[in-house]
């Protein structure tokens, strides 16, 4: 049996308030759902702060210009 593997072209993301089209790659034999990596962390303008007490903190900016989203 062969692998299923597709492309989907930006495909809405959307974390709270902010929405950001990503093109997402499909297989059927992957460990986590989604992997969201860099083109998403550049297209998003997600910015990321780490507190001493391992705290951490992300900011999304959606490509719609709506308020960031902190979550």
């Amino acid at each position: 049996m062969e692998d299923f593997f597709a492309a989907c072209r930006d495909v809405p993301v959307k974390i709270r308030d902010a929405e950001i089209g990503q093109n997402l790659f499909v297989q059927d034999k992957v460990s986590h759902s989604i992997i969201l990596g860099q083109p998403f962390i550049a297209t998003a303008r997600m910015e990321t702060k780490v507190l001493d007490s391992g705290t951490a903190f992300a900011w999304l900016r959606s490509q719609r210009g709506k308020s960031p989203c902190n979550f």
